[in-house]
């Protein structure tokens, strides 16, 4: 009855859509020549999705649940109104299944859903172009359905279910005084009982419902007949007991919502409303279609399918696949060689014009320069790791790296921190510096000489995969663009960067995870300095220092260098009013706003899979939030802390329940930092 109910409803419905059509039909038969053989009549649309179920079941404070794959299907008639709306008729038929293991209990159901409705689209054709393959739309309408929630509650042979604390359904409860002569049952998921039946339901309720459908999705044109349609279609229902349970406002246990469910689905879409083409295969002129074998587009007599140059210019004679004719075989086809009768071997430029010596020998000396770097590294390395190299594909470049650079004095900081793009490293617990990877010759000149202006010992490496060769620094200065760079180079920039802090202690570079060009600098009066970016211009300087104290960072301030040593920002031109303005002293600061830094507890680490136990167990604490680290370890983290104290009492009592891994941390920004760092910046 109740399929008959909806079959006779969605007729009912395309009748009266259909209505219209006649009369559009008849107005576009009257129109020019073009639109003659176009028919108006809905498009059918058949697809498939998945129901995802969102209601109390699995938000009854239970230790797991189970998710289900939950399949649907449609069947849509799409009436086009004009270009921009259809009003659609269509049904839905699908079953939800969800369950959730409580502590002494199990709950679960299966509902069908029968549904049909009517809803009305629109696919902003107004402001997309005509020609197009995917056209957007969103659509909202209103549905009846109806459902029938049952569980699983009993086992073949009429035996109930008792779910006991360890995770075992057995014949009897746990509390029974027989519960020693109680045996495994096994759910055999054939969901049998009414849940309007059992205790759970306080009241009776209807099996009929009405929802709003909300979707939005993408037409994909596969052809003038058929179309691939992607949605997602939010329902929101007017019942709350598609699961066969409500939320109780005594215990909280459930969602203090109506029941909804989410339908994400993807159909093939069959247009009556099209041109029709006797000549057309099934996807017509889509770019996805089979290729004609007598189709040729460029008109050359060959094709498309065995065309190998498939846009040759109109007249121009090919030979049998299709190409250009090139006579003289020099690469260059006949009706763009300036020399049609070049001699056999000899080497032409694009025009097909024969080059001279004074030609090859200026190509050579260009290879030469871009390639000397590859000659030396020939000469360093056996012929076998040359090739293994060229087979790899690995990165090359150039990289300058500064010597000496142990315990730097105030002067050297400068000197390091005047050079624009200057970058960092660790490596043996000792701070590298270095320019790089450069792909040319010129740059990696431009780059030595402001080395050189700020007075830095520095060598030169070759990069070739994971493997560095050194040059020597002739092979630099040597180059005919050093010369013009040395002589155009302008030694008075300034370089503007953020300084972060100066921290006398050592801290974790996590806390500066997120920071982009971070550039850390050690110096020989004990201090550590942090410093992020390279600007040109006070403007960009400050607009970074700004976006770094939004994030924390209260002693970030932007500093100055021209010709290798520190400056007011006032020499440097830049206009300002606060009194840093004439700041070159190098002070500690330590300023992080302790507001952005609490305590937390760390509960496990794990990599990989987290055993199933382990995580009911610290789900049941409820505010647990897993971080994952780049090295593909999970961290598990309990609570929110602002003090020492607090945390550490926290600590203590889940220590004493059994989880004796846990302990304090320090979260930063979302970073995980030390407690004892965390301490420090909050001053406790």
């Amino acid at each position: 009855m109740v399929t008959k109910y909806y079959f006779f409803t969605c007729i009912a419905a395309a009748a009266l859509i259909s209505l219209p059509l006649t009369t559009q039909a008849q107005r576009v038969i009257s129109e020019p020549v073009e639109n003659e053989g176009v028919l108006f009549r809905p498009k059918i649309n058949i697809g498939t999705g998945v129901m995802t179920y969102m209601g109390d079941v699995g938000n009854l404070n239970g230790v797991s649940r189970r998710t289900h794959l939950n399949w649907g299907q449609t069947v849509m008639l799409r009436n086009p109104i004009n270009d921009a709306f259809e009003l659609n008729v269509f049904a839905l038929f699908g079953n939800i299944t969800a369950e959730e293991r409580l502590r002494n209990d199990h709950y679960n159901f299966r509902t069908s859903v029968r549904m049909g409705g009517l809803s009305v689209s629109y696919n902003f054709s107004h402001i997309l172009p005509e020609e197009r393959m995917i056209t957007p739309f969103v659509s909202a309408g209103i549905t009846t359905f109806e459902f029938n929630p049952k569980g699983d509650r009993q086992d073949a042979f009429g035996r109930t279910y008792h779910h006991w604390g360890d995770g075992r359904v057995m014949s009897l409860p746990e509390t029974h005084a027989n519960a020693g002569n109680a045996i495994p049952l096994s759910q055999n998921r054939d969901y049998e009982t009414d849940l309007r039946s059992t205790e759970n339901s306080t009241a009776p309720y209807s099996l009929r419902g009405v929802s709003i459908p909300v979707s939005a999705g993408v037409d994909l044109e596969l052809s003038s007949k058929f179309s691939l349609r992607l949605s997602a279609e939010y329902h929101f229902t007017n019942t709350d007991y598609l699961d066969g349970i409500a939320y109780n406002p005594a215990t909280t246990k459930g969602l203090n919502q109506n029941d909804r469910f989410l339908y994400s689905a993807a159909g093939l879409t069959y247009n009556l409303h099209h041109t029709k083409n006797p000549n057309a295969s099934l996807f017509g002129n889509s770019p996805f279609a089979l290729p004609s074998l007598d189709n040729d587009e460029d008109g050359d007599g060959v094709a498309d399918i065995y065309d190998f140059c498939p846009s040759t210019p109109e007249g121009v004679q090919v030979d049998v696949n299709g190409c250009p004719l090139d006579s003289d075989s020099d690469g260059v086809p006949d009706y763009l060689d300036q020399e049609p009768n070049t001699g056999n071997g000899m080497p032409v430029n694009s025009e097909g014009i024969a080059l001279t010596d004074e030609d090859i020998d200026h190509m050579y000396k260009v290879y030469m320069g871009e390639v000397y770097a590859q000659n030396y590294l020939k000469s360093s390395t056996s012929t076998a790791d040359v090739e293994r190299a060229k087979r790899g594909s690995l990165q090359k470049g150039y990289t300058l790296t500064v010597n000496s650079t142990e315990n730097l004095s105030s002067s050297d900081l400068s000197r390091i921190l005047s050079i624009p793009n200057m970058k960092s490293r660790e490596n043996n617990g000792q701070m590298k510096y270095y320019l790089g990877e450069f792909e040319s010759t010129s740059e990696l000149a431009q780059a030595s000489l402001d080395l050189e202006s700020a007075e830095l010992d520095y060598s030169v490496f070759f990069r070739n995969g994971d493997k560095n060769f050194e040059l020597d620094k002739s092979f630099v200065k040597e180059s005919a663009l050093y010369e013009a760079f040395d002589e155009l180079h302008l030694s008075d920039k300034v370089t503007f960067r953020v300084q972060i802090g100066a921290f006398s202690k050592n801290v974790s570079r996590s806390l500066f995870k997120d920071i982009p060009n971070l550039l850390v600098v050690p110096g020989d009066d004990g201090l550590t300095r942090f410093v992020s970016g390279s600007f040109t211009n006070i403007r960009d300087a400050a607009k970074h220092r700004v976006n770094l104290l939004l994030k924390g960072y209260e002693g970030a301030f932007v500093t100055a260098y021209k010709k290798g040593k520190r400056i007011t920002l006032q020499e440097a031109g830049a206009t300002v009013t606060t009194s840093d303005s004439n700041q070159t002293r190098d002070e500690g600061s330590e300023q992080i706003n302790k507001k952005f830094v609490s305590y937390a507890i760390q509960l496990g680490t794990f990599k990989g899979r987290i055993p199933a136990e382990t995580l009911s167990l610290y789900m049941g604490l409820g505010n647990v939030r897993p971080i994952r680290s780049d090295d593909g370890t999970t961290r598990y983290l309990h609570g929110t802390y602002k003090s020492m104290k607090e945390v550490q009492a926290a600590v203590k009592e889940l220590n004493n329940k059994g989880l004796s891994d846990a302990f304090a941390v320090g979260e930063f920004n979302g970073k995980i930092i030390s407690a004892n760092e965390a301490q420090e910046i909050r001053g406790e």
